[in-house]
């Protein structure tokens, strides 16, 4: 059996759009083993039915996925313990491709190299943000080829004496629609706007000078957009920087809202009742440094006649 074990992602960051991704120290576990007869799927914690569904389940299509890559046939028995909140913005998909290209692999004897495996992960997600934060933990940023497939990415540090917090409605948002609508051309303008803020919290994250946060963390290109999705979005961003946050911005495709805060307990608190209400959820935890990971290995195989949730 092995077990894997990958942590959630928050994208974008405000202004970098598909490129830049954080990971965070929120987990979903996965069980892998061979199955006699048939695949198998079970789940604990949150969408677990939903994770049982084949259709629906990335976890499995991205183990089927390298299977057919590494010419490997089988029946495979995957089981996962959820925390990551599904449609919330907080990189759920790419934590479960990620988890099954990592998972199967490692069940496999790894046949399938590292490079391969951040590709077809790129490939499954579309775009190289969470996925690459969800492989590789820390801070992420990462391009596209010319044809739409992976390119390369490079990971930074997170900032040390830092926390995520982390809000979100109980109402889930689909990616689809929250995506569906961003306007398909912006103006130089914005486009100049938001270059200048990528460039400048690259630089930040590389080099600890984090002054400038609040300031070069802002967006034209998506945030006022999804406001229409959102309501009261960007009035609690400014909320949250006026309870302390260093910088506050929408998570990914939302509706989760992501501030870095000092580590204070107190500071904490001001930023999660700005940020939320007494409907939302809220988490607040380190960012993560190490991505997917394998956490045992074994051998076992799994049979009888019916999935079963434990």
């Amino acid at each position: 059996m092995i077990q894997v074990s990958v942590p959630a992602s928050t994208a974008n960051l405000g202004p970098g759009f598909d490129v830049m991704a954080l990971a965070l120290d929120l987990r979903n576990e996965w069980r892998f083993a061979w199955s006699d007869g048939e695949d198998r799927l079970s789940a604990r914690g949150l969408a677990a039915r939903l994770l049982e569904d084949p259709a629906q389940n990335l976890t499995y299509q991205a183990a089927r996925r390298l299977m057919a890559e590494a010419g490997r046939a089988g029946h495979v028995a995957i089981h996962c313990t959820s925390r990551i909140p599904v449609t919330a913005g907080l990189g759920s998909s790419a934590a479960a491709i990620a988890a099954g290209l990592v998972g199967m692999n490692a069940l496999m004897g790894d046949p399938v190299d590292p490079a391969r495996l951040m590709a077809m992960g790129v490939d499954m997600e579309g775009h190289p943000d969470n996925i690459v934060a969800a492989m590789v933990g820390g801070l992420t940023i990462g391009y596209t080829a010319e044809d739409g497939r992976a390119g390369g990415y490079r990971r930074i540090e997170p900032p040390a004496g830092l926390v995520a917090v982390a809000v979100w409605p109980r109402t889930p948002l689909s990616t689809r629609v929250s995506r569906d609508v961003l306007a398909p051309t912006v103006s130089r303008r914005d486009a100049v706007f938001n270059l200048q803020r990528v460039a400048m919290l690259t630089h930040a994250f590389v080099t600890g000078d984090l002054s400038s946060l609040a300031e070069i963390t802002r967006d034209r290109l998506h945030q006022p957009q999804r406001e229409a999705l959102i309501p009261g979005l960007l009035d609690s961003l400014e909320r949250a920087l006026a309870a302390g946050a260093r910088c506050a911005f929408l998570s990914g495709a939302g509706p989760a809202r992501l501030a870095l805060v000092d580590d204070d307990p107190a500071v904490v608190e001001r930023v999660i009742g700005a940020m939320g209400g007494a409907d939302m959820v809220h988490w607040s935890g380190r960012m993560d440094t190490e991505g997917a990971r394998v956490l045992a290995a074994g051998d076992q195989r799994v049979t009888g006649t019916a999935s079963t949730r434990r």
